[in-house]
């Protein structure tokens, strides 16, 4: 766990609301993230504490102090893939080139490599979902019959190999599990803790061939986000005599994420970075209050309607709705393809003091003072004798 949540408590709303959340925390940047929110959650009453069901995955052991909820998914021989229980994953999923120093066994740990991360959760797929079924049954519990849709945080950096390598196979199967097993459909948020926090932090040293990797990681992601987020389906076979996972990504509740937070560490009001400590209690204290707090509540319910709108046809807006009918084919298809797609947002926690106080004085004194100055300095001679 993190330290820097030492002595730290969530400022959340007077008024609770309440969501309930599993949140899954992917390699080690996702714990540090998590070692927040665990420790944000002592604070808590039990029946917030109950809200909220978070788990640690890492192809290694995850080190936390909660061991009920970490979960060590790894491989032992990477060969196992090209057998025919995996043969069409491997197919489908593996490049034709491993790299020069392929993950024979993942236990302690996938290097900056994402397939290798992604084959350690496949091969504890049934675990994963005995996790997720499990999860969902408390928090249907705690709920005692609101009938409260339930939200699913990821939360991984995007430049790794472990939680990067983990995330959208993650995001595919929750989304899986709740269709076809529990007859819901989640919104699912990912948190990404992109290279600049970890390229920017000081205490973290990396050799020039790291920061190449995890550059490299980062791209290959955003472009498969972006892919998805285009209306792309994403389709996987895992095991033989598996049901095949599809994602359509069209219209409707059939995504593989609802929104990205792709989170930087750059303060928009100031050149200051934040360092991977700091992000990692930012990260924690915004999900807590995107599960807990009315002001969580009002910033997921505000997020379709924000400028980040994930898909707007503008091009197709432009065309009159008498004619969009007659347009040819070819033509439609250009233009819907020229729409803009998008999927990434911003989210921030700020503690601001209001100084209301000072705030009274002046508008009682000055803001009167000067405002009747100014008044008075432009009026013509006459009209001051009606004000006296």
């Amino acid at each position: 766990m993190s330290g820097s949540a030492s002595g730290r408590a969530a400022h959340l709303t007077e008024q609770l609301y309440r969501q309930p959340t599993l949140s899954l925390y992917m390699g080690g940047s996702g714990h540090r993230v998590g070692g927040n929110m665990l420790a944000l959650m002592d604070g808590l009453d039990e029946a917030s504490r109950a809200m909220i069901e978070p788990f640690f995955i890492d192809a290694q052991e995850p080190k936390i102090r909660n061991h009920e909820r970490a979960r060590h998914y790894c491989y032992r021989d990477l060969g196992e893939f090209y057998r025919p229980v995996y043969a069409d994953f491997a197919k489908q999923r593996f490049p034709e080139n491993l790299g020069a120093s392929p993950i024979g066994n993942s236990c302690d740990g996938c290097g900056v490599t994402r397939i290798f991360g992604a084959a350690s959760l496949v091969a504890n797929r049934d675990d994963f979902a005995e996790l997720i079924e499990g999860a969902v049954a408390r928090l249907r519990a705690s709920t005692r019959g609101a009938n409260k849709p339930i939200q699913v945080f990821l939360t991984a950096s995007s430049c790794g190999g472990t939680g990067a390598g983990m995330i959208l196979d993650a995001a595919a199967l929750v989304g899986h599990i709740f269709r076809e097993r529990l007859a819901e459909r989640p919104k699912i948020f990912l948190f990404l803790l992109a290279p600049e926090v970890f390229l920017r932090d000081p205490s973290i040293k990396l050799s020039q061939e790291q920061r190449a990797r995890m550059q490299a990681s980062n791209y290959a992601l955003l472009k498969e986000l972006h892919h998805f987020a285009q209306g792309h389906p994403f389709t996987s076979s895992y095991r033989l005599r598996d049901e095949d996972v599809r994602i359509g990504n069209q219209d409707g509740g059939d995504r593989l994420f609802d929104w990205v937070f792709y989170l930087d560490g750059k303060s928009e009001s100031s050149q200051r970075a934040h360092g991977l400590d700091e992000m990692a209690w930012i990260v924690a204290e915004s999900q807590l209050h995107l599960a807990l707090s009315e002001v969580g509540h009002k910033i997921v319910e505000s997020l379709p309607n924000q400028r980040e709108e994930r898909s707007r046809d503008f091009a197709l807006h432009h065309v009159h709705a008498s004619k969009k009918e007659r347009l040819p084919p070819h033509l439609r298809e250009q233009l819907e393809r020229s729409a803009r797609k998008t999927f990434l947002a911003t989210l921030s926690v700020r503690n601001v003091r209001f100084p209301a106080q000072e705030i009274r004085q002046w508008f009682l004194q000055r803001w009167c003072r000067d405002g009747l100055a100014t008044l008075l300095r432009g009026l013509p001679a006459q009209e001051w004798l009606v004000l006296k």
